[in-house]
């Protein structure tokens, strides 16, 4: 169901993921257009796992305070919600989408101090192998994973292996491992071979 801002400004769109725990929120202009809103736009992900996390983002911090609500990631135009195990998301929805398009009607900005994505930043010191994979990551994977409202963070290479960090509707989702092992690990290799694969780390 799409819910409203209290002045009808905002309309918010949820839609499932592949975690049954997590679901997506849109944000659009409400009106013909539907234009969609930015929630982190083309700064990085944030993700947080607590409301004590939450301080410097004021819409996180105002989702923490919905009951089951578990888990908070702003993407790029969209919301991740991550609720806990009990309870159905017909109970929380409502309040979760009227949160969010109350706060986006206000025009302020969801992480103020958001910045860029650092972790694929290329840097002078980066060799060959890192440069490629951070062009791989920004380029090919990273859009993939948003699409169902997760993300990831690279953490460096270490003895070959590409150390990875799964955020939003990753985390708990009962088909991460395939994404890292199977999707990530297959595509990586494929334009580095000398890789020995990709080992998932927690921050």
């Amino acid at each position: 169901a799409r819910c409203f801002s209290a002045g009808s400004e905002v309309i918010v769109v949820p839609s499932s993921t592949p975690n049954p725990n997590a679901y997506m929120f849109h944000p659009k202009k409400s009106g013909s257009r539907g234009d969609t809103l930015d929630i982190m736009g083309e700064r990085s992900a944030a993700s947080f796992l607590d409301a004590a996390e939450a301080d410097e983002s004021p819409l996180a911090s105002a989702l923490f305070k919905i009951p089951l609500v578990r888990g908070v990631f702003l993407g790029p135009d969209y919301v991740t919600i991550t609720k806990a195990n009990v309870g159905e998301w017909k109970e929380i929805t409502p309040m979760v989408g009227a949160a969010i398009a109350d706060f986006m009607a206000t025009g302020a900005d969801p992480m103020p101090e958001g910045g860029d994505h650092k972790d694929t930043e290329i840097l002078p010191d980066d060799d060959e192998t890192t440069v490629k994979l951070k062009e791989l990551i920004s380029e090919m994977i990273r859009p993939e994973i948003q699409k169902d409202g997760g993300d990831l963070v690279f953490h460096g290479v270490e003895d070959g292996w590409v150390k990875l960090q799964l955020t939003g509707s990753c985390v708990g989702c009962p088909s991460s491992t395939e994404t890292l092992q199977g999707g990530i690990d297959g595509l990586l290799k494929h334009y580095l071979p000398d890789l020995k694969g990709v080992m998932h780390v927690d921050g």
